[in-house]
C-alpha cells in the first residue's frame, strides 16, 4: 500500500501546473508535501499517508461546535434543550448527558415549541479556537416550572431515542452514570429538535452536552 501511495504522489504533484509544491522532512522522519494555498499532504515514515476522520478534520476547518448545560442541583423536575437548525447547510449531531441520579433522557423531533422568548440561551462554542466562524444553529434549555413553556406528553414531537441513566435496581443505591448517542444524527432543515432529562430523585447533579459540526450543500 505505500508504494502505491508513493506512485500516486507524481500525479499530485503534475495535476495543477501552477501549483508549487514544497517538501520537507519532519521531526519525526515524516514527509510533509505543502501547495502555494498551504494544503498539506504527510507521509509517515513508513511511507503511509497520514489521515483524519471528518469529526476531526471539521475541527480544523472551523465548522465544529459544542454546547454545555449543567445543573447542580435538580431536583425531581425536567431538563429541557431546545435546537433550533438553520434553513440551509446541514447538521451533523451528537448529545452525552451525565448524571449524579437515576432519569430518563429522551430526543424528539419537530416539538411544538414556537417562543423561545423565556428560554435562556445556550452559548456554542467553535471546537477551533482560532477560527471567527459561527454557528448557525441556536440551542436554548429550561427547567420544567421555571417557565410557562410547559410542554404536554401529546405536543412532544417524534420519539427518536429514549434511555434510562444510571442504575435503579436497588433505590437505596440508586447511582447515577453516562448516556450518549453513538450514532450521528443528521438533523433536518428549519427543524426544532428537543432533549429531555427527567431526573427520578432530588439533588441530582447533571450536565448536557451537545457536538455537532456543519456541512455547506
Amino acid at each position: 500500500m505505500k508504494y502505491l501511495i508513493w506512485l500516486l504522489i507524481p500525479c499530485l504533484l503534475f495535476a495543477e501546473d501552477k501549483a508549487n509544491y514544497k517538501w520537507n522532512t519532519g521531526n519525526t522522519g515524516d514527509v510533509i508535501i505543502t501547495d502555494d494555498d498551504n494544503v498539506r499532504m504527510e507521509l509517515d515514515p513508513l511511507g503511509y499517508l497520514v489521515t483524519v476522520d471528518i469529526e476531526h478534520h471539521k475541527i480544523h476547518e472551523g465548522e465544529s461546535y459544542a454546547a454545555a448545560v449543567y445543573d447542580s442541583d435538580l431536583d425531581s423536575d425536567t431538563l429541557f434543550v431546545f435546537i433550533n437548525t438553520p434553513a440551509t447547510g446541514e447538521i451533523h449531531f451528537l448529545a452525552s448527558i451525565t448524571a449524579s441520579n437515576t432519569g430518563i433522557a429522551s430526543f424528539y423531533e419537530t416539538p411544538d415549541v414556537t417562543d423561545s422568548t423565556n428560554m435562556t440561551t445556550v452559548t456554542c462554542y467553535n471546537n477551533n479556537r482560532q477560527s471567527s466562524n459561527t454557528t448557525s444553529a441556536t440551542v436554548y434549555y429550561w427547567l420544567d416550572g421555571s417557565t410557562d413553556l410547559d410542554i404536554a406528553a401529546a405536543n412532544l414531537g417524534t420519539l427518536l431515542e429514549s434511555a434510562r441513566i444510571g442504575s435503579s435496581l436497588n433505590p437505596a443505591k440508586a447511582t447515577g452514570g453516562v448516556g450518549e448517542q453513538r450514532e450521528e444524527w443528521i438533523l433536518k432543515q428549519s427543524g426544532q429538535y428537543l432533549i429531555i432529562f427527567v431526573a427520578d430523585n432530588d439533588n441530582t447533579d447533571v450536565r448536557l452536552q451537545v457536538s455537532y459540526y456543519e456541512v455547506d450543500l
